[in-house]
């Protein structure tokens, strides 16, 4: 099955994890998270879904980085230098991704890259240099694609860790419980037959 992620004009739609496995068996997953600025939607949600996405942020041990989207036409707001933040206490590489080239005449956007870059240099987490993007005119797409390939696994390591390596802590969480209900009803049967 192909699932397509939909597309909002509006701030705020994506309100939950979603997850995206790539190849058979899966050499990447991504990972499509709320935003964490301005949306259309109740200040309470907004917090209930940017404390989600803050706790699998720093609670995800195997991530290889994250693709932080700036909208070019704002530049760096407060709220993205909050996250940029975040993510070097927890010790998270990230890259930046300049959205919605096409909207800017080409020396303001010059000049505005520029300036977040300087900005950016304070930060040591940060892995390569920015990244224009148009999704509209179809700019930058084939460079981002390069990158998000760079962290994708080769065929047979991602065979090798299709194993129990792969199952991550909630999974083993579960198992465990799993298993120690099986133990009790095995024993409570032990001890009807006696």
């Amino acid at each position: 099955r192909h699932q397509k992620s939909k597309v909002m004009w509006a701030p705020g739609s994506t309100q939950e994890l979603n997850f995206w496995n790539i190849g058979n068996p899966p050499c990447l997953t991504m990972v499509d998270m709320p935003g964490y600025g301005f949306a259309f939607a109740p200040e309470e949600q907004v917090l209930q879904w940017t404390e989600l996405s803050l706790f699998y942020l720093k609670s995800r041990r195997n991530l290889s980085c994250v693709f932080v989207l700036i909208d070019s036409r704002q530049g760096l707001l407060n709220s993205d230098r909050e996250m940029l933040s975040f993510l070097e206490r927890h010790g998270v590489k990230w890259r930046v991704v300049m959205t919605k080239t096409d909207t800017v005449h080409p020396k303001t956007l010059a000049k505005r890259i520029c300036l977040v870059r300087d900005e950016l240099n304070r930060f040591r987490g940060q892995v390569g240099s920015i990244v224009p993007l148009s999704a509209k005119k179809r700019q930058g797409l084939e460079d981002l694609r390069h990158l998000i390939d760079g962290y994708r696994l080769s065929r047979v390591t991602a065979k090798g860790l299709a194993g129990p390596q792969m199952v991550d802590l909630l999974e083993r969480k579960r198992l465990k419980k799993i298993e120690k209900r099986k133990a009790k009803l095995e024993e409570r049967q032990r001890e009807q037959e006696r």
